[in-house]
């Protein structure tokens, strides 16, 4: 299939020697990204003002999500740059197409030297040839545009245009470091910044949630394919359990806070390891406590990196629209948020001096420093390895007929054998309970029945 490709208007008002940086950047993308998908480059030519590639399959699915593309369009080429063949090839293509519609002629003759008739002739005597088939000419609102462009390199036809994605080419605009939690607002930040040239290096805090890993998994390679195919881009996961149980020790009401000020120092120790220029987040301004125009403007103050948040100013419902549009809605996790360690009378708008208190005895270095040497740095070539029997995160059943429920906070499910406790009296009294009998631990309050299982497992009770 043969395709002309035009760039991004962003890409086309650069002074020459970027505009040709930007160009070739956007032509080894889309070549890695053919190659990726198993297609064969037949051809390719990069010109001024468009790309010309030749491709042995219908390769639309790849190039209309490449970053950098204003449009393209599947063209006919013809060798010739004589005006009647030019129109009786014209004529073959385009009558078909316009039976029963409004239509117009569009000639661009950017030949070089040698032009031996007007653009405004050929489209008079092509859409002579095309009107008996039509229902008319509408030169600005047809329903169909005959695209008649000859250059240099030969004459193309074409009639449809596939709107691409703008922006600019990933690896343009410089790397971000993308906190990554397999919801629903962080792919849109990470698509959000894929399509202005960023590219990405993906980070998952792992919390302790099997189901939103898979989540955070299956949405990282579904956005490969589509947006970043044959690009060397990482992800990396940090175990993170361990420090949340640190931060339980620290004062309730700025937890989730904490949680927030750990990441951000993670990301920010991570953009200074890989040189990436920024750290992305999906954080939209009030969805939560720890996303008041207070809380984001305290968390700034103490990382060196600039937060890029493109969701900043959106609605939860246009995320979502988003999420629909690129097609990570119904793959994004849902359950209760991971990152909400306390959820009653937490600070929404943090101070700076009782903050800066907190943290003054914290040994934040030494934390990094442990969690940055435990991380898994992972490449797509790592996820195409996986098999599904051996990611160890898939949901399970086990057939028990009567467990006892600890529930530690969720609303109850209405169970007799149910055991409604706090998780700090639980950690203090499960070594006295029965390790004859099953257990299944429940809650609606981040990963607090996560720690609780960490404890029980080690002490050797059966959980489901």
């Amino acid at each position: 299939m043969k395709y002309i490709i035009k760039y991004a208007g962003e890409i086309s008002t650069k002074q020459s020697r970027t505009k040709w940086g930007m160009i070739n950047r956007l032509y080894s993308n889309i070549v890695k990204a053919v190659k990726y998908h198993g297609l064969h480059l037949v051809e390719g030519k990069v010109y001024w003002d468009f790309l010309y590639i030749n491709i042995n399959e219908d390769a639309l699915f790849i190039l209309k999500n490449i970053p950098g593309i204003q449009y393209l369009a599947e063209v006919k080429v013809l060798d010739s740059f004589d005006k009647d063949e030019i129109i009786e090839e014209g004529f073959k293509l385009f009558k078909d197409k316009v039976v029963g519609k409004k239509f117009a002629v569009r000639c661009r003759n950017k030949l070089t030297k040698n032009k031996t008739f007007r653009s405004v002739d050929l489209e008079i005597e092509l859409g002579s040839k095309l009107f008996d088939y039509s229902t008319g000419v509408d030169l600005k609102h047809a329903d169909v545009f005959c695209h008649v462009e000859i250059r240099d390199k030969g004459t193309f036809l074409y009639s449809e245009k596939i709107q691409g994605l703008i922006g600019f080419p990933v690896g343009n605009t410089g790397k971000g470091i993308v906190m990554f939690s397999g919801g629903i607002d962080s792919p849109v930040a990470a698509y959000q910044a894929i399509r202005i040239g960023m590219k990405p290096i993906f980070v998952y805090f792992d919390l302790g949630g099997d189901k939103q890993k898979k989540n955070t998994y299956d949405i990282f390679r579904f956005m490969y394919k589509k947006y970043l195919a044959g690009l060397e881009i990482k992800f990396i996961e940090i175990p993170f359990l361990d420090t949340i149980e640190y931060i339980r020790t620290l004062p309730h009401k700025y937890q989730n806070l904490l949680l927030k000020y750990f990441f951000y120092n993670v990301s920010d120790k991570l953009a200074y390891r890989h040189k990436a220029n920024a750290v992305i987040t999906g954080e939209a301004l009030g969805q939560v406590s720890t996303q008041t125009i207070q809380n984001l403007t305290l968390l700034d103050k103490y990382i060196y990196h600039s937060v890029f948040r493109p969701t900043l100013f959106m609605s939860k419902l246009e995320i979502i629209d988003v999420a629909e549009q690129i097609g990570t809605f119904d793959m994004s996790y849902k359950g209760k948020e991971f990152c909400a360690i306390a959820t009653k009378n937490v600070v929404t708008g943090g101070r700076k001096d009782i903050f800066d208190n907190i943290i003054k005895d914290i040994p934040l270095q030494d934390i990094i420093h442990s969690l940055v040497k435990d991380i898994k740095v992972m490449g797509i070539e790592d996820f195409d390895k996986m098999d599904d029997d051996d990611k160890n995160i898939n949901d399970f059943e086990i057939n028990i007929s009567d467990p006892v429920v600890i529930n530690l906070g969720s609303k109850s499910v209405d169970q007799g054998n149910e055991m409604v406790i706090d998780l700090d009296t639980a950690l203090v009294e499960y070594e006295k309970w029965d390790k004859t009998k099953t257990y299944k631990i429940i809650c609606d309050e981040g990963v607090k029945s996560k720690i609780l299982a960490k404890y029980m497992k080690e002490k050797g009770f059966m959980l489901i």
